[in-house]
């Protein structure tokens, strides 16, 4: 074997390079959702990446078609994305319709710097010798990277210095939200990704969210699980912490109090889920009312010190383990009460078997499936995606209430109530995951045994017809 070949494959992220004029990019929510892709720095060679252009046009050719294209450069955080346009883009909805992230891959075949052979391969039909290989730990280090960087920068004093387009500002709302985004895409891939540097002027504390949309939309409220930065630089904390913001508009100076008591709730509620390796108390070396809050809303987390950051593979674990973590505070009731959450299950259940014993994890079950039913930001996408006539009886409420009943129905989550597992990720597809319905066929599919079957409810009513 020369020298030459025996570097290949390369992988980097969802690219692999399987020779100096191959490269295959495994499909994931950039292709399908932002009409291109990041170039990590082993694929740039093969686009030819040229940083002293911001712009160079290229075409794909599918099928005998060219598509026009782009390698764009982002000179303020050092990154080069590969831009496609829409026509391209209805090609892979064609062939991918789901767009689920692993389905397939787009094959590069680099006929001149400029111009490019392109396949679209599914999965299970993929060539011998040209399969890809999911990411690993050992692929790269990219959280690791991100994190060293940020921490060096603020050690070097980066949030002294003008705020606007500041290289870290931009790297922290870009690169470092990519890469989680990508990191959670692994596993968790409904979860959602915010970063923050500040608005207008440096925040207190830098940090990077992972947010579940059946709690919340927003750091400021609910809980999740988030990256906070010391302000020295030398520590950065993953913490399950909770949204300060409401916390103090309902209970004003009271609010580190509340915040203290619920993190230690949290802690309870999770049990032997809290292993001694994690801490329990944080310091964020500031004396600000925002960092105080985020100390007292910290319930269970881990610590990194700058010169002793773990491998990748320690941050991927320690990252998807708080994961589970945060899916079972959810399964768990949150930070409702059990008694809360028990009188709620039985006010709202009122189905034939509701005299009926059930047990904890049934309680837990059926709370957690009306939580997702009544989210205001999963139902404004399901309605978005879906539309306002009743799945089951067919029923457009405009059509029967004019102006009164415009734009109104219930949002239904499908995923059986049984299969509802903690620490297993809630699926919440608006297309696949959720039906809309009339309120009375809401009520009506909720009396079944199986709420997800909208087929026998659908049955019921042509009997009585």
């Amino acid at each position: 074997m020369s020298k030459s070949s025996s570097i290949y494959p390369v992988k980097s992220f969802s690219w692999t390079l399987l020779s100096s004029n191959i490269a295959q990019k495994q499909l994931d929510k950039s292709a399908f959702f932002h009409n291109g892709s990041r170039l990590p720095k082993h694929i740039r060679p093969f686009f030819n990446c040229q940083n002293h252009i911001s712009a160079q046009n290229i075409i794909l050719r599918y099928k005998g078609k060219e598509y026009q294209a782009a390698v764009v450069y982002k000179q303020k955080i050092n990154r080069f994305n590969l831009m496609w346009r829409a026509a391209f883009s209805k090609q892979l909805a064609k062939m991918f319709p789901d767009k689920k992230r692993d389905s397939g891959v787009l094959k590069f075949t680099k006929l001149r710097d400029d111009f490019f052979d392109v396949e679209l391969l599914r999965c299970d039909s993929q060539r011998a010798g040209s399969s890809i290989t999911p990411v690993t730990a050992d692929d790269t280090t990219s959280i690791k990277e991100c994190l060293h960087y940020i921490m060096k920068e603020l050690q070097r004093g980066a949030t002294g210095e003008e705020y606007t387009d500041h290289p870290l500002a931009c790297f922290i709302r870009g690169e470092f939200k990519e890469e989680l985004e990508s990191a959670i895409d692994q596993k968790y891939s409904s979860l959602k990704i915010s970063t923050s540097a500040g608005a207008g002027q440096w925040a207190s504390v830098v940090w990077g969210a992972v947010l579940d949309p059946i709690v919340t939309a927003t750091a400021t409220k609910g809980y999740y699980l988030v990256y906070l930065f010391h302000s020295s630089g030398k520590k950065v904390f993953l913490s399950l912490n909770q949204g300060a913001t409401a916390v103090e508009e309902e209970f004003k100076g009271n609010a580190k109090e509340v915040l203290k008591k619920r993190a230690s709730f949290i802690r309870q509620r999770l049990g032997k889920k809290v292993t001694s390796n994690m801490v329990k108390t944080i310091d964020l070396g500031s004396s600000v009312k925002l960092p105080l809050q985020y100390e007292a809303g910290h319930s269970t987390g881990y610590v990194y010190d700058f010169d002793k950051l773990p491998s990748e593979a320690k941050l991927l674990e320690d990252l998807f383990e708080l994961c589970g973590l945060y899916n079972a505070l959810t399964f768990r009731g949150g930070v409702t009460s059990s008694v809360d959450e028990e009188k709620d299950s039985k006010r709202s259940k009122k189905s034939k078997d509701a005299k009926k014993k059930t047990s904890l994890n049934e309680k837990r079950q059926y709370s957690l499936h009306k939580k997702i039913d009544r989210n205001s930001v999963l139902i404004a996408e399901v309605k978005k995606v879906k539309g306002y006539r009743c799945e089951v009886c067919g029923m457009s409420l405009e059509e029967k209430y004019g102006d009164l009943g415009r734009e109104y129905i219930e949002a239904h989550h499908l995923v059986p109530i049984s299969t509802l597992e903690e620490e297993v990720e809630i699926p919440h597809d608006p297309v696949h995951d959720f039906a809309v319905l009339c309120a009375n066929c809401h009520r009506m599919i909720h009396r079944l045994d199986d709420p997800s079957d909208l087929s026998q409810l659908q049955q019921r009513i042509k009997a009585v017809i």
